[in-house]
C-alpha cells in the first residue's frame, strides 16, 4: 500500500494527463527515474508503475480530479535516441 499522493489522471475528454503527486510522491517519481536512466539494461527499457488495485504499490488509488480517469496503470519507457 502506498504511503503517499502519487497518480496519473486524464480529463474526461482525454485532452489532459494531470500528475498529482505530495512531495514523497514527487520523490518517489524521480528516483524511479533516476534508476531507469542509470539502467545499463539493453534499450528500450521500461519500467511499470500500478496502483494497489493492479497489483501495484508505486501509485495511489485515490482520485485527485473531480471530474477525472484515474490511470492505474503507467509505463514509461527510455528508448533509443
Amino acid at each position: 500500500m502506498t504511503n503517499n499522493t502519487f497518480t496519473f489522471e486524464l480529463t474526461r475528454d482525454g485532452d489532459e494527463l494531470y500528475i498529482n503527486c505530495d512531495r514523497r510522491g514527487l520523490t518517489s517519481f524521480a528516483l524511479i527515474i533516476m534508476k531507469l536512466l542509470a539502467s545499463d539494461k539493453s534499450l528500450p527499457n521500461d519500467v511499470s508503475l500500478s496502483t494497489e488495485a493492479w497489483g501495484g504499490y508505486e501509485l495511489s488509488q485515490d482520485a485527485q480530479l473531480v471530474d477525472g480517469v484515474l490511470l492505474n496503470r503507467v509505463v514509461i519507457r527510455l528508448m533509443k535516441g
